[in-house]
């Protein structure tokens, strides 16, 4: 999934999950991009791009440190009132960083329980005009609901 529609997604459902606060939103939104942010600008088509594929979607797309860092964040947000607004950001970021990876699995695959086995589904190739339809369908649902519930 291309970056714009990482944060236009996971910037509506943290939005959503957050009551509308926006530093929760934009924590979030920060995070939608991080995996792939930490593996780098991919070059241009040649010869240094094939190693940069192979390694696309590994470790940095597992979701399991992100979830541990979101539940942690969360839980110290929820018991230690002193720092509830710094918890809950870092909660946020990890939040997004899991939509992120849930997003990748719908265009794709993404490590599993087990880092090197992979999961997903490839419903729309990357960059294509069915990805931004399913993403603007996606938020559009997303804020109806917000609006009607």
């Amino acid at each position: 999934m291309k970056w714009m529609n990482h944060a236009l997604v996971t910037g509506i459902l943290v939005y959503g999950f957050s009551g509308g606060k926006v530093f929760f939103t934009l924590a979030g939104m920060a995070g939608s991009l991080f995996p792939d942010r930490i593996e780098g600008r991919p070059p241009e088509e040649g010869e240094k791009l094939e190693p940069w594929r192979r390694l696309h979607r590994k470790a940095s797309h597992w979701f399991v440190p992100y979830a541990a860092m979101a539940v942690t964040a969360l839980i110290s947000a929820l018991t230690h009132r002193a720092g509830e607004t710094v918890f809950s950001l870092v909660g946020s970021f990890s939040l997004g960083c899991l939509f992120h990876i849930g997003e990748d699995a719908l265009c794709g695959y993404v490590p599993s329980l087990h880092p090197r086995r992979k999961i997903g589904a490839r419903c729309c190739a990357v960059g294509s005009v069915s990805e931004y339809i399913f993403c603007f369908c996606l938020a559009a649902l997303l804020v109806l609901g917000m609006v009607l519930l």
